[in-house]
This record gives C-alpha cells, sequence and structure tokens, in this order.
C-alpha cells in the first residue's frame, strides 16, 4: 500500500467537508453533511447499492430509539458516577485498563488507526471487521491510556447525539474513500441529524429535490 494513500484520503474529505458556519440552519448543514458523503463514494470500485425508502425510514427509526435509549443510560452512569469512574480509572496500572476494555468490548483492536493496520496487510481489497473502518478510534491502544476514556465518556454522555454526526461520519473517511464502506444509494433523499433530540426525529428520511441523480456516484 502507498502510505499516502490515506493523506489522499483525508485530502479528499477536507476538500468536501461542510463549512459549520453560525450562518447555516439546520437543514442546510444536514445537506452539508449528506453532501460530504456523497462526495467520498467511491468511483469505479463497486457498485454502491441502492436502497428502499420504507426501508430506511423503518431502519432510521429503529436505530434512532436504540441511539438514544443508550445515550439515556449513559448519561445517567456519568451523571452519578462519573467522579468515582475517574479517580478509579486513573488509579488503574496500563494493563489493568487494557484488561476492562476487553471484557467490555471483547473484539476491540489493539492497534491505533486499525482501519490502516488491516487494509495493509489485506491481500485482497475486502472487509474482514467492519468496525475497524466504521470507529477507528475504538481501539486498546488509545483508550487505555489515562485520558482518552474518560474525555469519551464525558463527550458522549453530556452532548447531544447529533453533535457527533459530523464526527463519526469524518471517522470513517478511508474506509468510505477506500471502497470498503460502501454507503447505499438513495435518490432525492438526505437524513436530518443536526438539532434533532429525540428518537424519530433524529435520521429522519426526508426528500430533496435539488440534487442530481446519484447514478454517477
Amino acid at each position: 500500500m502507498d502510505l499516502n494513500d490515506d493523506h489522499q484520503s483525508q485530502r479528499t474529505f477536507a476538500a468536501h467537508s461542510p463549512s459549520f458556519s453560525p450562518g447555516l440552519d439546520d437543514t442546510e448543514l444536514d445537506r452539508a453533511i449528506f453532501d460530504s458523503l456523497t462526495q467520498l463514494s467511491p468511483k469505479g470500485i463497486a457498485v454502491l447499492p441502492v436502497l428502499n425508502v420504507e426501508d430506511v425510514r423503518a431502519k432510521s427509526i429503529s436505530l434512532s430509539t436504540d441511539i438514544f435509549a443508550s445515550w439515556r443510560t449513559l448519561r445517567g452512569i456519568i451523571e452519578r458516577h462519573e467522579a468515582t469512574i475517574q479517580k478509579r480509572w486513573l488509579k488503574r496500572k496500563l494493563e489493568q485498563r487494557w484488561k476492562i476494555l476487553k471484557y467490555a468490548w471483547p473484539d476491540m483492536p489493539d492497534d491505533h488507526r486499525p482501519d490502516l493496520k488491516e487494509f495493509r496487510q489485506s491481500i485482497e481489497p475486502v472487509i474482514e471487521h467492519e468496525g475497524y473502518y466504521m470507529w477507528p478510534h475504538i481501539n486498546t491502544y488509545d483508550l487505555s491510556k489515562p485520558k482518552p476514556l474518560l474525555m469519551l465518556l464525558n463527550a458522549r454522555a453530556r452532548s447531544q447525539p447529533y453533535e457527533f454526526a459530523f464526527a463519526d461520519l469524518n471517522s470513517c473517511r478511508f474506509g468510505i474513500g477506500s471502497g470498503l464502506l460502501r454507503p447505499g444509494v438513495l435518490d432525492s433523499h438526505f437524513m436530518s441529524f443536526v438539532g434533532r433530540t429525540r428518537p424519530g426525529a433524529y435520521g429522519e428520511l426526508n426528500e430533496k429535490y435539488d440534487v442530481p441523480s446519484s447514478c454517477g456516484w
């Protein structure tokens, strides 16, 4: 693998990254996120799956319900026990923190940027561990350090899920740019995330009439 591949992916993503200007309303921000994803869709690598509107809508409602249930649970834990969690975590040695992470998430990769490592080691351009490309920041190398996990828990618990919509997409940029993560195609639709604070509204599917056909994406 050319070591410049990820740098090129980052440049491609940066060129299409939405600007979070205070002048944009929520719908404009949602569309900017949507457009950045479509710009990253791989060209000439694989045919992107065409999605069904009703299937996407049903899946969106189901997932948003699960997301908010998990978020409320996490928020409640952090509101009641954050100081205790921080104190106990910082007292643990590196090996102990590693074991805790593995107990909570047995398949958590051990390497920083597990997506890049798997890509370099793959003989064929196939994806073996989808999570490596979707959440490359979730790994024991980074999270077993004293502060990253505590910062992650604090941020995710005390902020609304929509505040991470673009950051989570950004973390997938290599997987999408390499063609290993294949976003589906749904013409003239986009999902709304920005400012959405309840299940059903978060990830709501909306029609969009002012975009070109996705056939060439």
